[in-house]
């Protein structure tokens, strides 16, 4: 009886020639020409920027609408680059607040299949990726929903404490801003009626598949016209290349701090060489 290698022959010289037209990956060069790259330094000064003025915004005139929308574009720069590696907008979306312990835990925002929800048992009622509240400007985050949930038997990253040891004294105070009165302003006045989503689009509601993929890039757009750079399209996906590009220029490749990163990211560090990592060679 013929084996498989004898009912399909491969060619090895066809293989050969296949391999040699897959197009070579672009590099930072061709993104920058294309206005969608920046270095993960002048990255970071621009999410600084948009940090510090919602900073001067919030303690200038709080509890404002103009002041709300700035905090809340701070938060999500500062958790989708400035402060944490780059989570995926999937994460970001889904996430909810628990204001205090005082209060009833959020229910899970995730819109895909979720064994505890739909166990309807308070003692396995999921916990969804919740940001709590424990105390003026310390907050633990949680990650039930995340890339790697089915590789990791479903079992959530966190709690992460953050406060002003694990990222600074300017972001705690931009998310104790919004907790407190910079998201309810934003849903008008009933976080409640929004599932307690952290963040919200401009008619106070949940954001959609793609509107938060779209907000980002256009809020890196208005700070850079605004400390006068020329603009760049910034996608999540190039967030991520960015950030990878940046840890490895730093030099700690294999160590604690990248795996982490990594994990945070929903990857590996196989993953950060094969997909992200402009750089790498096999």
């Amino acid at each position: 009886m013929p084996n498989k290698s004898q009912e399909r022959p491969l060619s090895l010289l066809l293989l050969l020639q296949l391999e040699a037209r897959v197009p070579a990956p672009k590099d930072q060069a061709e993104f920058a020409a294309e206005g969608k790259w920046v270095e993960e330094a002048e990255l970071a000064e621009i999410f600084g920027h948009l940090e510090q003025r919602a900073l001067a915004a919030a303690r200038a005139k709080p509890n404002t609408l103009e002041a709300a929308k700035l905090v809340q574009d701070a938060c999500l720069g500062g958790m989708a680059f400035l402060h944490f590696p780059p989570f995926r907008p999937g994460v970001l979306r889904e996430l909810v607040l628990h204001a205090s312990s005082a209060a009833p835990r959020p229910a899970c925002a995730h819109d895909g299949p979720c064994e505890q929800r739909e166990a309807q048992l308070e003692t396995l009622r999921c916990r969804g990726n919740l940001l709590s509240r424990l105390g003026a400007r310390v907050f633990t985050l949680l990650l039930t929903h995340h890339k790697n949930e089915a590789r990791w038997g479903r079992r959530p990253m966190g709690p992460l404490q953050v406060d002003q040891k694990s990222v600074t004294a300017e972001f705690t105070e931009l998310l104790e801003a919004h907790a407190t009165w910079g998201m309810p302003l934003l849903c008008g006045g009933d976080p409640a009626h929004v599932g307690h989503h952290f963040f919200v689009n401009n008619d106070g509601a949940p954001w959609g598949d793609t509107g938060l993929t779209q907000r980002l890039p256009r809020l890196v757009e208005r700070e850079m016209a605004q400390m006068g750079k020329d603009k760049a399209h910034i996608s999540f996906t190039m967030l991520r290349r960015i950030f990878v590009d940046g840890m490895r220029e730093s030099g700690t490749r294999g160590s604690t701090f990248e795996r982490g990163s990594a994990m945070l990211m929903g990857n590996s560090i196989c993953e950060w060489d094969r997909t992200y990592d402009l750089n790498f060679k096999v």
